[in-house]
């Protein structure tokens, strides 16, 4: 990883490729954003920036490929965060919303 994480999803996708995403880097301050790690180079590749940095989050592969990350907590708040993201085996963001109450 380009950054130590912690409170962060890894997440094996359809091509073997791991998904990391979001977490907490040096003490409190929020991942900037997503890596994937190929098992076959041994490399991260460093992915877009999201636009809702989280921890502590969930991040799902749904049968298209497709990686939904929802939950967890925004960084620098205290209160669970409330937007989800579909994120495609590339790394970019298909569509982000809102979760109602």
């Amino acid at each position: 990883m380009s950054v130590a994480r912690a409170a962060h999803t890894a997440t094996t996708l359809p091509d073997g490729r791991v998904l990391v995403v979001g977490g907490f880097t040096n003490g409190d301050r929020a991942a900037q954003g997503a890596e994937a790690y190929d098992p076959l180079t041994e490399r991260f590749t460093i992915l877009p920036r999201m636009v809702t940095l989280r921890h502590s989050h969930t991040a799902t592969v749904l049968p298209s490929g497709t990686v939904l990350i929802v939950g967890g907590y925004e960084a620098g708040a205290s209160s669970a965060a409330r937007q989800l993201r579909l994120v495609t085996a590339h790394g970019t963001a298909q569509s982000e919303g809102c979760l109602r109450d």
